[in-house]
């Protein structure tokens, strides 16, 4: 068939979508500010929700996407602009939660656990490992000299 003339970019956009998403007629340093204030609002809810009083302190993703006032499907479209899943930035901020306070030996395991979201200290422990490659109580205690980094899921 016949192609029609492509058809012109917006003013200030440059010619030819470069450096322009797909779905977004902004720049991408726009566009990625953007993406990364909506990161940031995700994660900060995340941590208020493992703040709660809630006995479920684990959020969902439905959870989260009210408390940053969109769908749970237009907060997973946004986390995959920023080449993110939920279950992954939850895990980031578990993970961030569950560093700062294993390096607090004030702190029982018990209580990190808790804080960082997780049913129990079993649960903790087996999250621990898979992310630093040690117990924490090895790490806690020095025969961890540092926690390995996060292997590439």
């Amino acid at each position: 068939g016949e192609r029609l003339p492509r058809a012109k970019e917006p003013p200030g956009v440059p010619q030819g979508g470069a450096g322009v998403d797909r779905h977004d007629a902004r720049p991408h340093h726009v566009f990625d500010q953007d993406v990364a204030r909506r990161a940031a609002r995700v994660e900060r809810a995340i941590t208020a929700a493992l703040d709660g009083d809630d006995a479920e302190r684990v959020p969902s993703a439905g959870q989260v996407a009210r408390a940053v006032g969109m769908s749970e499907r237009t907060l997973r479209r946004r986390l995959i602009d920023e080449r993110i899943t939920f279950r992954a930035l939850l895990d980031q901020v578990r993970r961030a939660r569950a560093s700062e306070l294993v390096a607090d030996t004030r702190v029982s395991l018990t209580e990190v656990a808790l804080a960082a979201g997780f049913a129990d200290v079993s649960a903790f422990g087996h999250a621990w490992r898979r992310w630093f490659g040690a117990a924490p109580s090895a790490t806690r205690s020095g025969r961890v000299s540092e926690p390995r980094r996060l292997r590439a899921s």
